[in-house]
């Protein structure tokens, strides 16, 4: 599903970092509401929130949501809404990459370092290369704005391809030197 294209001039990017995403469903496998959690918006003062519905809804808001929970909480139909794998490397990749964990920094000193991040990256992308923002991930709208191809790998195998990669099975391909 495509978002609406977003200007250039007023665009802002929030992160959300919810909390207790592993019970995002039930023992009965039904959808339990998203709860409270930090929000951050460019980067500025994280705040506490109790629901999505506090969040303001003329930005983008990139959330630690992989796609399968991101669905089944119903943000999937929400067009300022994106999962953790918007960025390509995943909210919690970028949390490690970054070393903003919960044991350097608390809730919501990291949501406010992602938001700054995906703040920037967004910036950046709509000014170096005319990037529009349209699409569930970001990878797509830098596809349109440079016109090439993008991947045609449905959303649903991004999850399962990381594993596989890192399976001691998995080999590389080396150069031989005879």
């Amino acid at each position: 599903m495509s978002a609406p294209a977003t200007s250039l001039s007023s665009l802002r990017v929030g992160a959300v970092f919810f909390d207790g995403t592993n019970n995002v469903t039930g023992r009965d496998r039904s959808i339990m509401s998203l709860e409270t959690g930090w929000a951050s918006i460019s980067g500025g003062k994280a705040r506490r929130i109790s629901s999505v519905h506090d969040l303001p809804s003329d930005m983008i808001w990139y959330t630690n949501l992989d796609y399968a929970q991101f669905i089944r909480v119903g943000l999937g139909r929400h067009a300022n809404f994106r999962n953790a794998e918007w960025l390509r490397t995943q909210f919690h990749g970028l949390i490690a990459e970054l070393g903003i964990g919960p044991d350097n920094l608390p809730p919501d000193e990291m949501v406010s370092v992602l938001a700054q991040v995906a703040q920037r990256v967004t910036k950046q992308a709509q000014e170096r290369y005319g990037v529009v923002l349209s699409h569930p991930k970001l990878n797509h709208d830098f596809s349109e704005a440079l016109q090439v191809p993008r991947c045609a790998f449905p959303n649903e195998f991004y999850p399962v391809i990381p594993p596989i990669a890192q399976h001691p099975a998995v080999r590389v391909v080396h150069t031989n030197n005879y």
